[in-house]
């Protein structure tokens, strides 16, 4: 019964999906992205989906600054944003521009000049996928690595969307081997690191709060080489966003590992909160970012001591 259930719910999510693209492909740029913008109100209004882990992100963020009602207004804004963003990237986003990307595009530049690959972080933030979509069309061949989607149908219609923005995928099964082997092939490899991180074995300063980080971005670089650029795509009008990438250096190593570790990805979510500060409606609250952590249970005594710092 359970896997008939299964099977039912992901044959109607496919049927959503493809349903929503059809209309996305056939519909001009502004009717697809302000009916998403509609779809994410009824999202955050209606069925009130994961409103409560929202509502808790953004009062651990802005709590101590903001009123209700000004937290009310961000967490609807960020529905009708990524209501508005998905069927953007549903219909391959066509009529959506960024701003012209000469000077935000000189780290990148550099960085690949080195020869060694780049390795791209960046997160859940504004529009990453048109972020890598317009690094793509600028003549950086461009890899994003991630997971896979628990429905088999819709992850392939993912994978078939990236591919015509030609972004090429590489997933969590791949082994380190193949992920270096592809930024040693002059490739920019984009990381969507910001989640919460299962293993919870490293935590840096999120807002002021301990959150987990994957080690993966850090490693991936100290092991090929490479050199590290954060990206943040975001919106500032309709159907118009704004790409902008900057350089992070590796810290000098200490022969500390793990110190390395927190000090290079602090430098990265230290980035990222700037960016969330300035636009708080376009990150993706709607994750589990702020959790209840026995600190005592998961820190090593470094990293104790780098967050008292």
């Amino acid at each position: 019964m359970r896997n008939m259930g299964r099977w039912i719910r992901e044959r109607l999510e496919t049927a959503l999906v493809m349903s929503l693209r059809a209309f996305a492909k056939g519909v001009p740029p502004l009717w697809a992205s302000g009916t998403g913008a509609a779809i994410g109100w009824v999202l955050f209004a209606v069925f009130r989906f994961r409103r409560k882990i929202v509502e808790h992100n953004l009062n651990v963020a802005f709590g101590a600054t903001m009123s209700k009602a000004e937290l009310h207004d961000i967490a609807e804004r960020c529905y009708r944003h990524f209501g508005a963003m998905f069927m953007e990237f549903l219909g391959g986003f066509p009529g959506v521009r960024t701003a012209p990307p000469a000077l935000d595009m000189r780290p990148l530049e550099d960085a690949f000049a080195q020869g060694k690959g780049v390795v791209g972080f960046t997160a859940h933030f504004g529009s990453w996928v048109l972020g890598g979509a317009t690094i793509a069309a600028a003549g950086y061949p461009t890899t994003i690595f991630g997971g896979r989607m628990a429905n088999p149908a819709v992850d392939a219609l993912h994978m078939e969307a990236l591919k015509a923005l030609h972004i090429g995928v590489l997933h969590k099964t791949d082994s380190p081997r193949t992920l270096v082997k592809t930024l040693r092939a002059g490739r920019v490899m984009g990381i969507a690191a910001d989640l919460h991180e299962s293993t919870k074995r490293y935590f840096v300063r999120f807002f002021g709060q301990p959150v987990s980080v994957s080690p993966g971005p850090y490693r991936l670089a100290k092991l090929s080489g490479a050199p590290t650029v954060y990206s943040s795509c975001v919106r500032v009008d309709d159907l118009r966003y704004k790409l902008t990438i900057r350089s992070v250096p590796m810290p000098e190593p200490s022969g500390n590992d793990e110190l390395d570790l927190l000090k290079y990805a602090q430098s990265c979510f230290s980035l990222l909160e700037a960016d969330v500060r300035a636009h708080p409606e376009q990150y993706l609250w709607m994750h589990h970012r702020f959790r209840t952590i026995h600190l005592e249970e998961y820190l090593s005594p470094d990293n104790r001591a780098f967050l008292g710092e």
